[in-house]
């Protein structure tokens, strides 16, 4: 969203609880300095009429452009999707961003085709007498959740405090009548006999199932909210929306809300509250909500959806253009983790406050509407810099979720319409930061254009490979957030959300803002904790806040020149953890191990396959061997040839010779034997340890080899156990 104006207050209104009430707020006079010029047509009325509804400005006139009276990507969808209900024509987002105006806009309608859609009717998706169509992304939601990767990371929780006196009865009713309203909250995926998902609709539970109240203190909520919020649904079975009340005292109640991402989105959620707050207050006057009845349902909805896409062509035309776009594309942000990417791991999730200030807000708005972009592409952008730098990556792919909403039919519903779209940004060429706003703006452009394809028929259409240590195409999420918090104010008591956890992270980095009242931008940076330190993603949070200051005050310099340091911390990264210089001890190898093997005796020393060796016994088994050299006239200033595999034995050679006083010249077993031979004799070494196969062998290459002691061989294994395991003196080598 693009603040278009600005109100100075002296004070900001507040509720009688202490906080900020929205309501209260003067409206912003987007007509001040702007000249009106009246519509002059019917369609330009009406583009008129629709651009007042969508950015709340009034009275839009023919030459005011949209993305200048408070308009943005998300509010063109929505007129997009008006515009094509009113006039019959099909038009898509790019009109929007190429006419501007109404009169332009009016113009380019006109000329545009009628829209061949097939016609979106009620009764669609409804299959026998309680079977409903499902969307793909309802059978992507079963598919996961088979697999095991649901974990609750798909679970949509809201928790709402009532203060006030409430009527749980009334509350339990309208809570009722909402789920019947929407046919999702009530839809099970079970498995068909061939194996496929298929939709089930339930009987509506009794109000006390649907609502349950639980007394509890201020304390014990938090955990028993994270609770809930955090319990994997079964999708088979259980109702897709969870709702437990929480009585803390006779004017003071929480409504925990847990929904499915299969039957809600985000848009959902505001809708679901601010239906549920019209039922209560019907249901608490004795009355039954007056609402209009929805047009269509979601599963209608679904329907509609995949006769469209499918049968009539636009999926593949779709998925033909997405396929070119994400070809050749990187399938990992390789950003520098903490700890190993397991795919067994937990994704346990993390999340860091973010914020922009008003200030730097202005300053991105002013750069984005220069260049013809929105303040979304431009914190895209700022976030797309920060990663390919961090990652030294010349392009990146990033993700972002739309509302899906396309159709005017389905802007009341709840559901999951929302999809996710994948936006590649190049940031190969040394792009300023103009030159990269406008890279991610088509790029933003371009995808929201083919946002009918669902994200998870894209992944199948890709042939991209599956695994449980990463997410397919990306693994960092941009949300833009301009849904309006569920806080209504009803009869005698007021509805605030209350914070909650993410129960476990969908991807690496996930960086979801919104707006302030203030003209700032807040968030969060949620992250996956079983990969990276929270003082990590810490340090790449101050890194984006700088890129995205660099952006806006030197648009012109290379982004990859952006500090992405302060002075402090380059001298620290540069200069102080380069300081490793220690003072080292005057100490053979040899002599270290036996303080090692005195300080930690049963500490393992080493480590093969099976095999654990203690620094005691590595020591003794050393001392034995090293006196066996001796005794065999090895020396200081002697060379012994250890051709050995890989294996205990090999690090007790090793450490032997030096005890001895020798030095050791390592053969690889693998090498030639003529080599081996050659090694052996330039070196001049008077003795060779080896294995009865190795030593086997070089002799057989006809090699002339110096004496050799194999280590395999019974005899000399109990020789060995005859000498002492006391260290050996200076007097005695």
């Amino acid at each position: 969203m693009i603040p278009s104006a600005f109100v100075a207050l002296e004070q900001l209104p507040l509720t009688p609880n202490g906080k900020l009430d929205r309501r209260a707020l003067p409206e912003p006079d987007f007509a001040a300095g702007r000249e009106y010029v009246a519509p002059r047509s019917e369609i330009e009325a009406l583009v008129c009429q629709l651009f007042e509804q969508v950015t709340g400005t009034r009275p839009v006139g023919i030459h005011d452009r949209f993305f200048e009276i408070g308009g943005h990507s998300l509010s063109a969808m929505q007129l997009v999707a008006a515009l094509r209900g009113a006039t019959g024509r099909e038009m898509g987002l790019r009109m929007v961003f190429e006419h501007s105006t109404p009169a332009a806009l009016a113009e380019a309608l006109a000329r545009a085709p009628q829209d061949d859609a097939p016609r979106l009717t009620s009764g669609l998706g409804t299959l026998g007498e309680d079977g409903v169509v499902l969307s793909w992304g309802q059978r992507r939601m079963w598919t996961l959740s088979r697999l095991g990767e649901d974990r609750g990371a798909y679970n949509l929780p809201v928790a709402l405090r009532l203060e006030g006196a409430l009527d749980a009865d009334a509350l339990a009713v309208a809570l009722g009548d909402v789920i019947a309203r929407h046919v999702p909250l009530r839809t099970v995926i079970e498995e068909a006999a061939d194996g496929s998902p298929r939709g089930r609709l339930l009987a509506l539970p009794t109000p006390e199932a649907l609502l349950p109240v639980e007394p509890i203190v201020e304390e014990g909520l938090a955990a028993r909210l994270a609770a809930e919020a955090a319990r994997p649904f079964d999708l088979g079975r259980e109702a897709p929306l969870r709702a437990w009340l929480f009585r803390l005292s006779t004017t003071e109640h929480v409504l925990s809300l847990t929904l499915h991402h299969h039957a809600g989105d985000g848009a959902s959620i505001p809708i679901l509250a601010r239906e549920l707050g019209e039922a209560y207050v019907a249901r608490a006057a004795g009355q039954v909500p007056s609402w209009t009845p929805l047009p269509i349902s979601y599963a209608d909805l679904a329907a509609w959806q995949q006769a469209w896409l499918e049968e009539g062509g636009e999926l593949a035309r779709q998925a033909e253009r997405w396929r070119a776009r994400l070809a050749g594309a990187p399938e990992l942000l390789d950003l520098p983790t903490d700890r190993p990417r397991r795919a067994d791991r937990a994704w346990r999730a993390g999340v860091l406050e973010f914020a922009v200030p008003p200030g730097l807000i202005r300053k991105l708005t002013d750069l984005a509407r220069e260049e013809g972009a929105t303040l979304f592409a431009a914190l895209l952008a700022g976030f797309a810099a920060t990663l390919g730098r961090l990652s030294r990556a010349d392009e990146v792919v990033i993700g972002t979720p739309v509302a899906g909403r396309t159709r005017t039919e389905a802007e009341p519903l709840v559901g999951f319409l929302a999809n996710t779209l994948a936006l590649r940004i190049e940031l190969s060429g040394l792009p300023d930061g103009r030159t990269l706003l406008q890279r991610v703006h088509y790029a933003e452009i371009a995808a929201l254009a083919d946002q009918d394809l669902p994200f998870e028929r894209l992944v199948d259409e890709l042939g991209v490979a599956r695994t449980l240590a990463q997410s397919p195409l990306f693994q960092a999420m941009f949300v833009w957030q301009t849904n309006s918090a569920p806080e209504l104010v009803l009869s005698g008591f007021t509805l605030r959300p209350e914070r909650l956890a993410p129960a476990a992270a969908k991807f690496d980095l996930t960086l979801e803002l919104s707006p302030t009242v203030e003209g700032g931008v807040s968030g969060h940076i949620q992250y996956d904790a079983d990969l990276f330190e929270a003082t990590t993603v810490a340090r790449w949070a101050a890194c984006l806040a700088r890129v995205l200051e660099g952006m806006a005050s030197t648009p012109s310099l290379p982004v990859v020149s952006l500090p992405l340091l302060t002075a402090t911390e380059r001298v620290a990264e540069v200069e102080d953890w380069n300081r490793t210089a220690a003072p080292l001890p005057e100490a053979t190898l040899a002599a270290l191990l036996e303080v090692q093997a005195t300080r930690t005796p049963e500490a393992v020393a080493v480590v093969f396959e099976d095999q654990t060796v203690s620094y005691a016994e590595l020591h003794v088994r050393a001392e034995r061997l090293a006196r066996a050299l001796v005794a065999r006239g090895i020396g200081p200033e002697g060379v012994v040839g250890v051709c050995l595999p890989r294996s205990v034995e090999l690090v007790v050679a090793i450490l032997s010779v030096m005890k001895a006083g020798a030095a050791y010249l390592p053969l690889d077993p693998e090498h030639p034997a003529e080599r081996r031979a050659w090694m052996l004799a330039d070196a001049s070494a008077t003795l060779l340890l080896a294995t009865e196969a190795t030593a086997a062998v070089m002799a057989a290459a006809g090699a002339a080899l110096p004496p050799v002691l194999c280590l395999d061989e019974k005899a000399v294994m109990d020789s060995l156990a005859t000498f002492p395991a006391g260290p050996l003196s200076d007097a005695e080598r």
